[in-house]
């Protein structure tokens, strides 16, 4: 039996802040079925705006799961990456939108992320 997406979420948020990072809840979908994508915003850095990266939660080839990056690896502008996440929340209404703010920009994922 595979975890509800609203499940999910709320033990991913406890995991990161256990682990000193904040998390948000931006966006709430689906509480059975909903997809999940994940903002992960890189704090404490000298640049003048900060950047972040992006991930939504995907089916892998064994049917576990897995991430893939909306963009990513290598992190960009937040502007960037917000409107990304804006366009992936327009397309899928049952989109659960989950940010982190982390020194480190530490992703508090076990799955593999594909790409």
């Amino acid at each position: 039996m595979r975890l509800t997406a609203e499940m999910w979420v709320a033990a991913y948020m406890r995991r990161a802040e256990t682990e000193g990072a904040a998390a948000y809840l931006r966006r709430r979908g689906a509480a059975q079925g909903g997809s999940v994508a994940l903002k992960i915003l890189r704090t404490g850095l000298p640049p003048h705006e900060p950047a972040a990266t992006a991930l939504a939660r995907v089916s892998s080839l064994d049917g576990g799961i897995a991430w893939s990056w909306l963009v990513g690896p290598e992190p960009a502008l937040e502007r960037e990456v917000d409107a990304k996440l804006e366009r992936q929340a327009a397309f899928d209404p049952d989109l659960w939108l989950v940010e982190i703010e982390d020194r480190e920009g530490r992703r508090f994922l076990d799955d593999p992320i594909l790409g």
